[in-house]
């Protein structure tokens, strides 16, 4: 159990790189945040002050003038007017922040960290009359002035019966919400069923004071009026005027018609937006009115905030509800900084006189926003480009230090490992891996010597134990293969001695001169052996072609073979040079073919061949004959060994020995394997 545990334990041990690569990543990732913290929070200070100043413009920038408000509010003004101002002031509060181009002049040229893009602030605004009564806020509307029916009808130029709005805060009311469908928020305007901007507008319905109650809704657009190429619009005089485009490009005088003229020659493209007719219970008398220029604003009141403790869920509901709180704030700054949610407050009035200190129309202005979050917007390119320069460093210092410092440790320890020294191709450059590694080295270097002593004395030791067993094994070995030829001649030399058979002795002779001819060709063969296993045999190298060396000794095995019938094929690629001492390679060839010749069956095959690969020579040579046990294919090698049925057939049973010691003492190996038709002898060179 705890050799398991050591084992998971070791197994969940997180590698070097992985362990630096971890650790530099979290520092580089630290860096990097604190590094944009510190500029996001400046740059959200700057956005403060930006917020600030947008704050103090909008009075004067959005306000249409104190002396049009207080004729507007007085009893001789427009009917509508006063409303219409005010939307139209309203609609002109817009408040944004941008323009941070701050430049960091460079050899390479300019460069700014901020993106060049206008964030807008969330705005609100509520004006009251000098009784507090709520005049208009920030929402959804459309305003227009208009004439009625009867004046449109007199086809002539006319200054505006009135201005009219339309609330469109209603987004169930089906009326407004096919206004709502057409809204583009980039020019402020509603196009009529998806075709041009409207600029002429056709209403029934009933008024509630200044504000209109639709129950048909009719629109066109000024562009249907247009012929031919220049430039057109639709005047306040409830006109259309056109500007010709002259032969050498510039603009003729100025062409203007009555809409309600053109209206009667049918040229106005009249398309229905709704009607509700019969849907809606009306409250008033219906009239027909026709608008010119209507203006069209959809507001978003933003979320709910706190102020003070206290919850709000819009901009408006905080004005509406605190008017004279904050109206006394605004005053001397009561704004809340925040980098998180600002709230920044002005206010603004016109009075009927300058000493008069009642207000005829006052107003209340608040901005919002998130200085955080609008600086965040500005860098966001900043963010990428640092990221994408963090993580490149990142990238590039952990190369160093796999390189340098990890890549060597891991040399060292797969070295250590597999017991070899260790690659020399790793970066030492730093001092301490230069030291690591050759200092390893050096270890190993030792180690090495120590395990070659070790070795050596090992062999030594494995020789001295088997000695005295090979010297058994091999006085009994020659003292069996001595022992019939020596007792063949001596049987015969008494035959001759005594006299027997007067008339085989020549035969007698020959075959005690056979057999002490046999008895010198296995000491010479013994001595052969001795001197190859001992390494006092100098191989004398050439280059010579093994086939044709091959040849010529089934040339001299020509007459055995085909006293048994044999076929010999013999199959080599060109003429298959090799270099090696062509006496002993002869000797070993020859060892394999004579016992090819001697052990296959009568009518058998003898197939010789040779392939070439990657800087070897492979000789194959099979025969049909039965094949060998497992047994005797592991000692067919060995001196004196003869499988049964060889010992019928002569020989000494060290030709196989000889030439497998001739082979290893030119670097190469010698194999044997059973066939399908019987043995296969080779060797690798």
């Amino acid at each position: 159990m705890r050799r398991r545990q050591k084992d998971e334990t070791k197994r969940n041990k997180r590698g070097a790189l992985a362990a630096l690569s971890i650790r530099l990543g979290l520092l580089t990732l630290a860096l990097w945040l604190l590094g944009m913290g510190a500029l996001t929070l400046g740059t959200a200070q700057s956005v403060l002050l930006a917020m600030d100043d947008a704050a103090d413009q909008i009075p004067a920038r959005f306000w249409d003038g104190e002396e049009a408000l207080v004729q507007a509010a007085g009893e001789d003004a427009v009917p509508g007017e006063l409303d219409y101002l005010v939307l139209t002031s309203i609609s002109n509060t817009y408040a944004a922040v941008g323009d941070f181009n701050t430049k960091f002049y460079l050899a390479a040229g300019v460069l700014s960290p901020y993106r060049d893009v206008e964030v807008p602030l969330q705005t609100g605004v509520v004006y009251w009359d000098e009784t507090g009564n709520v005049i208009q806020a920030s929402g959804d509307y459309v305003c227009f002035r208009y004439v009625t029916s009867e004046v449109w009808e007199t086809r002539q130029p006319a200054q505006a019966d009135g201005y009219a709005w339309l609330d469109l805060s209603d987004e169930g009311d089906s009326r407004y919400d096919a206004i709502r469908g057409q809204y583009s928020e980039l020019f402020g305007e509603f196009s009529v069923l998806g075709g041009g901007f409207c600029d002429i507008l056709r209403l029934e319905g009933w008024f509630d004071g200044s504000r209109f109650e639709p129950v048909r809704i009719s629109g066109a657009s000024a562009s249907d009026l247009m012929t031919g190429s220049g430039s057109y619009g639709v005047e306040d005089d409830f006109t259309f005027v056109r500007w010709p485009l002259q032969a050498e490009g510039g603009l003729g005088e100025a062409q203007s018609t009555p809409l309600g003229e053109l209206d009667a020659q049918g040229r106005i493209r009249w398309q229905e937006i709704c009607d509700v007719a019969g849907e809606l219970q009306l409250e008033g008398e219906l009239v027909t009115i026709y608008g010119v220029n209507p203006k069209m604003e959809l507001y978003d009141p933003g979320g709910p905030l706190t102020w003070q403790g206290e919850r709000y869920h819009s901009l408006l509901t905080l004005l509406k509800g605190r008017r004279e709180q904050l109206a006394e704030y605004s005053d001397y700054g009561a704004d809340r900084y925040s980098l998180l949610d600002a709230v920044l407050l002005r206010r603004a009035a016109a009075y009927e006189e300058p000493e008069d200190g009642q207000p005829v129309v006052q107003a209340l202005f608040a901005l919002r926003g998130s200085p955080l979050l609008i600086a965040m917007e500005f860098l966001r390119n900043t963010y990428l480009v640092t990221f994408a320069v963090a993580l490149v460093a990142f990238l590039l210092l952990r190369r160093t230090l796999k390189r340098r410092l990890i890549d060597p440790l891991r040399a060292v320890n797969g070295s250590m490992a597999a017991g070899k020294p260790p690659m020399l191709g790793c970066d030492t450059t730093w001092a301490d891996t230069d030291q690591l590694v050759h200092g390893y080295q050096q270890f190993q270097q030792r180690a090495q010597k120590d395990h070659d002593e070790a070795a050596r004395l090992g062999a030594a030791l494995a020789y001295a134990k088997s000695a005295e067993e090979n010297r058994r094994q091999m006085v009994s070995s020659i003292a069996h293969e001595l022992k019939t030829p020596l007792a063949v001649a001596h049987s015969y030399a008494e035959g001759l001695k005594e006299h027997i058979a007067e008339d085989k002795r020549d035969r007698y002779l020959d075959t005690i001169l056979a057999e002490t001819e046999r008895m010198d060709g296995m000491v010479l063969e013994m001595l052969d052996l001795s001197r190859l296993e001992a390494g006092r045999v100098k191989l004398s190298r050439s280059e010579f072609s093994l086939e044709k060396l091959t040849r010529e000794i089934f040339g001299k095995l020509q007459r055995a073979a085909e006293g048994k019938g044999l076929q010999v094929s013999l199959e080599f690629p060109d003429e298959c040079l090799i270099s090696a001492d062509e006496g002993r390679m002869a000797q070993v060839v020859e060892n394999f073919a004579t016992n090819a010749v001697k052990y296959t069956t009568p009518g058998g095959h003898i197939r010789v061949w040779a392939s070439r690969g990657v800087g070897k020579t492979v000789f194959h040579m099979a025969n049909d004959c039965p094949p060998l046990s497992q047994e005797a294919l592991d000692k067919v090698w060995d001196t004196f060994y003869r499988g049964d049925g060889a010992r019928t057939g002569g020989g000494t049973g060290l030709g196989l020995a000889i030439a497998r010691q001739i082979i290893e003492l030119h670097g190469g190996e010698c194999f044997a394997r059973n066939t399908d038709t019987g043995v296969e002898f080779g060797f690798v060179l």
